[in-house]
């Protein structure tokens, strides 16, 4: 895995030395729209799959990423998340935390009012699950390989600050973590906000 995220942070540091090579704006029906954009958001966290057998209750999402326009309709998306959520069941506390480390790349499609996109990508997941029972609190880590599909929305407030929704759905190589091998899969809905620079 210590291979994995080195390859991963070469690819990272190989796209974002590539965004000044390509220093156009996008041109949307006449629209000159900046090249690189950020943007911060929150919303839910929905464990599935092999987290269900965790008993957890939907959490709380918190992303953030930086993207550039390589043309008007391609877009490359360096982000991170962090994804939590709590259960408790047989007298178990548990709280599971994922912060993962992402390449997206997105098709975006212009309206008058912003764009939709479609994307789809890949990255590093690094997992920590807690544990407390009888007043004893135990924690496990894990880093795997995973990838996620996209769709989402940007709504203009002005030509460089826009309001947007994005649902994610992540599946990944299994953690190993309490003598359990589990795929963090989820689906997540956040709202942002960012801005074009």
């Amino acid at each position: 895995m210590r291979r994995s995220v080195i390859a991963f942070l070469a690819l990272c540091a190989l796209i974002v030395m590539s965004f000044p090579l390509v220093s156009h704006a996008a041109d949307y029906g006449g629209k000159i729209r900046k090249a690189n954009y950020a943007w911060l958001g929150a919303g839910i966290f929905s464990p599935r799959a092999d987290l269900d057998d965790l008993d957890l209750e939907d959490g709380y999402a918190i992303n953030m990423a930086f993207g550039h326009y390589f043309t008007d309709r391609i877009v490359v998306e360096l982000g991170s998340d962090v994804y939590q959520a709590d259960g408790n069941s047989g007298g178990v506390s548990r709280g599971l935390l994922i912060v993962p480390m992402t390449v997206t790349a997105k098709y975006m499609i212009p309206t008058s009012l912003g764009e939709f996109y479609l994307g789809a990508g890949g990255g590093i997941y690094f997992v920590r699950l807690k544990q407390s029972t009888g007043g004893v609190t135990t924690r496990e880590h894990d880093v795997v390989a995973g990838g996620h599909l996209v769709v989402g929305a940007n709504f203009d407030v002005t030509d460089d600050v826009f309001l947007g929704v994005e649902g994610k759905w992540t599946l990944t190589d299994h953690a190993k973590l309490y003598g359990q091998r589990l795929n963090l899969s989820g689906g997540a809905l956040t709202g942002h906000a960012g801005i074009r620079f």
